[in-house]
Order: C-alpha cells, then sequence, then structure tokens
C-alpha cells in the first residue's frame, strides 16, 4: 500500500508539471495575441494620425489655391502710349485633379471687366498654384482625394481693330509690338501695363478674332458661362459685323441687352 500511495503521488506531481508547461504556454500564447492586437492598433492609429494629416495638409493646400485676389492692370496703345478705353479683359480659370491616366481640368470660372477712360481695369479671383512643385503635389492629393484645384488666370484683352491678347500673337504686326510694360510676352502679371498695337488690313483682324470661352465639361452651367463674358461677345459681335461676317446667335443673353 505504501508503494501504491508512493507512485500515485509520483504521477500526480508529474501531472501538475505538465499542467503548469500548458498553462506557461498558453500565457505565451495569449501574450503574443494580444500583444499582435496592440501592435495593429498601433499601426491603426498611426495610420489615421497619418491620413488626418494627409486631408489637413490637402485642406490648406486647396484653400491656399482658392485665395482671392486682386489681378489689375492698365492697356495703352502701343504706338501712341495713350490709354485704350472701352478694352474687355476677360480672366478664365481651369481647374485640375490627378488621374490614373494624367491630369484631367475643366473651367472653373470666368470674369470680365472694361477698361476706364485711363485704361485701368481689374478683377477679383482665386490667386491658383502657379509652382510647378506644388502642381505636382496637388496631383497627387486630387487623386487620391477626387477634389479639383485651381490654376492661376489665363487672360484676353479685346477691342475691335486692335490685336487681341494673345490670339493676336500668331500675326507678324501683332507679335513685332505687342508686349507687357516689362516687355514679357508670356503672362499678365499684376500691375501690368499691356501695349496693343492697331490692326489696318482686313485680313489680319480676320485672323485676330479670338474666341469666347466655353467647356462643355464645366461645372459652371452654359447661360453663366455666357453671361459672364456678355461684354466680351458684344465687343466679338461687333468686330465681327464690321468685316462682314454673321454674328453669333445667342438666345441666353437677349434679356442681358
Amino acid at each position: 500500500m505504501i508503494e501504491a500511495d508512493a507512485s500515485g503521488a509520483g504521477a500526480s506531481v508529474s501531472d501538475h508539471a505538465r499542467n503548469a508547461s500548458h498553462i506557461l504556454e498558453g500565457y505565451e500564447k495569449c501574450e503574443k495575441y494580444f500583444g499582435s492586437i496592440v501592435e495593429s492598433q498601433r499601426g491603426i492609429i498611426i495610420m489615421q494620425n497619418a491620413i488626418t494629416r494627409i486631408f489637413v495638409c490637402i485642406g490648406m493646400l486647396l484653400t491656399l489655391s482658392a485665395c482671392g485676389v486682386t489681378y489689375h492692370g492698365r492697356v495703352i496703345d502701343a504706338d501712341t502710349k495713350l490709354p485704350i478705353d472701352g478694352a474687355v479683359v476677360v480672366a478664365s480659370w481651369s481647374e485640375e485633379r490627378g488621374t490614373m491616366a494624367g491630369g484631367t481640368s475643366r473651367l472653373h470660372d470666368v470674369k470680365e471687366t472694361l477698361t476706364d477712360k485711363n485704361g485701368d481695369w481689374s478683377i477679383n479671383g482665386p490667386k491658383g498654384t502657379s509652382s510647378e512643385f506644388l502642381s505636382d503635389v496637388y496631383s497627387i492629393l486630387t487623386f487620391i482625394t477626387g477634389a479639383y484645384y485651381t490654376e492661376p488666370p489665363e487672360f484676353i484683352v479685346f477691342k475691335p481693330g486692335y490685336c487681341a491678347w494673345k490670339e493676336g500673337f500668331g500675326i507678324e504686326v501683332c507679335n513685332n509690338k505687342m508686349k507687357t510694360y516689362n516687355g514679357t510676352v508670356e503672362h499678365i502679371n499684376i500691375g501690368e501695363i499691356v501695349e496693343l498695337p492697331k490692326l489696318m488690313s482686313r485680313g489680319d483682324r480676320l485672323r485676330n478674332l479670338p474666341d469666347y470661352i466655353y467647356d462643355s465639361g464645366s461645372a459652371m452651367k452654359h447661360n453663366e458661362i455666357l453671361k459672364n463674358q456678355k461684354e466680351f461677345i458684344r465687343l466679338l459681335q461687333e468686330e465681327r459685323k464690321n468685316l462682314g461676317l454673321s454674328g453669333y446667335k445667342m438666345p441666353e443673353l437677349e434679356n442681358e441687352k
């Protein structure tokens, strides 16, 4: 009986040891499992923080591109240096976003004004993004979000009988004389003086006629685009009549007269 009791006691000790080993192994597995969950949660938190920062950055950049400024300048006769009264200045902004196929753009807004007796003009609108580096950043960020960023404006300056900015650069007489005050032809900067030479021949005036702005993919409504450049279209109609051409048929502007 004593031997039997002794062997039973030995078996009990061995069982306890195995149980303890299993418990320890289970604890280690639990520790690894819950540790991985903790690490995963940390990763999620880090990712969420990164995403939040990206969207904050996007918001700041998009706000920056949409900041309003006042564009202004003066239009003068290239030969006499006298101001040109009643010339139309049209500013148009495009907006762009990145896609898998590259950048895609559409019309964002268009505004116009007429020069006064001093040849002065001003238009309020977004500054847009002009830096090539920032444009690359915007393309990536807008590809992620699907949002658009605004580009700097393009300008048209037109009065019947004068070279049109920028259409006139394809005409020799315009290309030789038409310039901004600082001598550049690429852009009209804030405060620039634009010099426009007169056109004498009918052929040059025909080639000088610009088109009004229209974009079927724009978020703006068709009527709104036309009404925002009614003075420009009026002067285009006037020049077409002077040259013996038929005018545009625009019922959308009939009530604007």
